[in-house]
């Protein structure tokens, strides 16, 4: 059984059909560990034994695990966990829960890991993926692997070409209608999007940093609105 660790959030709207004062809710799922038919999750903290069939829990269930994948059943919505990113399940009108410009997050803090990079949970098109900070980068950029997993329309955008530690390659240039970065979200945000398996992790660059305050000390960032 392989170990994988990923903190993956899963937004949960709250549907029409259940009676609750707020509209929708976050939920932090862990995925500890998984293999043939069984997950270890946590779950809001609480510390989950899963396989299939098994009922015990009211809002998650496992419906099948692999050694490097696990797919769950959240609120009745069903949520596949893999390394990369997560679908989030919306179970309501997905634009009841969208928070508009100006009304999310005043400041959050960023730490550098053991490497001295900076990462972010973000979220695009509803879907989850995590950013690598990149000051140096002129827009957000997805490799079309990473674009294709997050849904995201790019192959009748406008051709241009980067430069990359392959070489030069093909790259498209598109405007993402809504993009969320730990808890901050703008709106037609620049992108592009490089044809291949480069970069590694989508990168934050200036189309959204330069949007924003920066703030940074040692191994601490701060950003917030301007």
């Amino acid at each position: 059984m392989n170990k994988r660790l990923k903190w993956l959030t899963v937004v949960a709207c709250m549907s029409a059909g259940f009676l609750s004062p707020l509209a929708w809710s976050e939920d932090q799922i862990q995925l500890v560990m998984t293999g043939t038919n069984r997950a270890i999750v946590l779950f809001n903290g609480e510390r989950l034994v899963l396989s299939p069939g098994d009922s015990s829990h009211s809002r998650i269930a496992l419906i099948e695990a692999t050694s490097g994948r696990a797919v769950l059943s959240v609120d009745g919505e069903r949520v596949e966990l893999d390394p990369d990113s997560v679908a989030a399940p919306v179970l309501a009108d997905p634009e009841s829960a969208v928070t508009d410009d100006g009304g999310d997050a005043g400041v959050i803090t960023l730490w550098a890991d053991s490497s001295g990079f900076f990462f972010a949970r973000g979220e695009v098109n509803r879907r989850s993926t995590r950013f690598l900070v990149d000051t140096g980068a002129d827009t957000i950029t997805f490799s079309s692997v990473q674009a294709d997993r997050l849904g995201i329309d790019y192959k009748t955008a406008r051709d241009g070409y980067a430069s990359t530690a392959s070489g030069v390659a093909r790259m498209k240039s598109i405007t993402l209608k809504r993009v969320s970065v730990e808890g901050i979200t703008l709106r037609n945000v620049a992108a592009n999007v490089i044809l291949g398996s480069f970069p590694e992790f989508p990168l934050l660059g200036g189309s959204f940093l330069n949007k924003l305050n920066m703030v940074r000390s040692g191994k601490k960032m701060e950003l917030s609105r301007r």
